[in-house]
């Protein structure tokens, strides 16, 4: 030091300087919380809300819930539409694993956001007992334990669809995909897995198939005519919740399969295969009894009005070339492909057959995808079933 200085260093590091907290003030340094850990299943849990993802899946969602249990690492991750369901999945998952476990959830820890808000939320938890921490304010950090999971989950996600050259939009499938071969997984310092700790025995891994690998999905019979594929090529994506069967993509539409053959050294569906599968682009489609939400764009509504008269014109053709049938099967129905005259040998077709058609038609374009007890779920039925009934007598 100086002689000639008047002041001591001590002295100058305890002076506060305004200019220099104006011009170099940081951020205090974040202690980890090392042997603070809890020791049995929820007694805390942590939650977060990811997104907006940059492209919305088929179904219109945008985010990512995660919840996870401190102690055993188990998670959950449910995507949903908007950030505001955050709480009503966070109230799902807590019911269900205090009702799997026996344990209680003593505390909730997310970040400062208005999604874990709200009335109905508060009173829940208040109900329960469950004390809320937040995060400080834009200090994400407090809640990293659920932030740096999303943050694994988005990392993974966006590899394992350029590894099988799938669109962006099935990233919902990818991350809860993800989400369950982590539950299977030993975390950092430990010696089990979540599933484990959690649930008190080993998991069963034996029906887990590498994401994206080629498929062929068995074609049930009640989608399919006796002359079409009895499976369809297909590429894996997931694993249902609560159903044996695998998640796969067919045709553009994400249905579930219990019956699958897998290829896992090879990806993606293949080459050109002629599938025979029912149109899968529109809300009404044939996978919806099995599968319902996983179709999401309507189809286009032609009317009504032009395909009654085409219903009726094939009546008339069919009425001529040999009248009317009154024992034939309803699973039996006639078709034909759209713009082609009806086959002479139709004649022994019923109203009902031309029903399945005409609806059929006007449904698609392709008649020859649509049986008679699909053909009876479309809004115009019974108009276009007097016309032909009419027509027919």
């Amino acid at each position: 030091m100086s002689s000639g200085c008047g002041y001591a260093l001590d002295a100058l590091k305890e002076r506060t300087c305004e200019s220099c907290n104006v011009g170099k003030m940081v951020r205090q340094p974040f202690v980890s919380a090392v042997g603070k850990r809890t020791t049995r299943a929820l007694p805390l849990v942590h939650s977060d809300a990811a997104g907006k993802m940059g492209v919305p899946t088929p179904k219109g969602i945008e985010y990512q819930i995660c919840v996870i249990d401190d102690y055993t690492r188990y998670k959950a991750l449910v995507p949903v539409r908007t950030k505001g369901q955050a709480k009503d999945v966070f109230m799902q998952v807590v019911n269900l694993w205090e009702n799997q476990t026996g344990y209680k959830v003593q505390a909730l820890r997310t970040e400062d956001g208005k999604e874990y808000t709200g009335g109905d939320f508060t009173a829940w938890r208040h109900g329960k007992g469950i004390q809320h921490q937040r995060s400080a304010p834009y200090t994400s950090q407090h809640n990293g334990m659920a932030e740096r999971y999303n943050r694994t989950v988005q990392e993974r996600t966006s590899a394992l669809l350029c590894d099988v050259g799938l669109d962006p939009k099935y990233w919902a499938e990818a991350a809860t995909a993800i989400n369950t071969v982590a539950n299977m997984t030993p975390q950092r310092h430990q010696t089990a897995t979540p599933n484990k700790m959690s649930h008190g025995k080993r998991p069963d891994v034996s029906h887990l198939r590498v994401f994206g690998c080629r498929a062929w999905a068995y074609n049930p019979a009640r989608l399919r005519r006796k002359d079409d594929s009895r499976g369809a090529p297909a590429v894996f994506v997931g694993y249902p919740e609560g159903t044996k069967g695998y998640r796969v993509l067919i045709d553009g539409a994400v249905v579930v399969r219990r019956d699958v053959l897998f290829v896992e050294e090879a990806r993606g569906a293949g080459a050109g295969v002629p599938s025979h599968q029912p149109e899968q682009d529109g809300a009404k489609d044939l996978f919806a009894e099995e599968s319902a939400g996983t179709e999401d764009e309507s189809g286009d509504d032609l009317g009504s009005a032009t395909f009654i008269e085409d219903a009726i014109m094939a009546a008339r053709l069919l009425t001529v070339q040999g009248g009317m049938d009154k024992d034939s099967d309803e699973d039996g129905a006639p078709t034909a492909e759209s713009g082609d005259p009806l086959h002479p040998g139709a004649g022994a077709a019923t109203a009902k057959g031309l029903l399945s058609w005409a609806l059929a038609a006007r449904a698609r374009g392709k008649p020859d995808k649509m049986r008679l007890y699909q053909a009876k779920k479309e809004p115009d039925c019974s108009e276009l079933d007097k016309a032909i009934q009419a027509e027919v007598q």
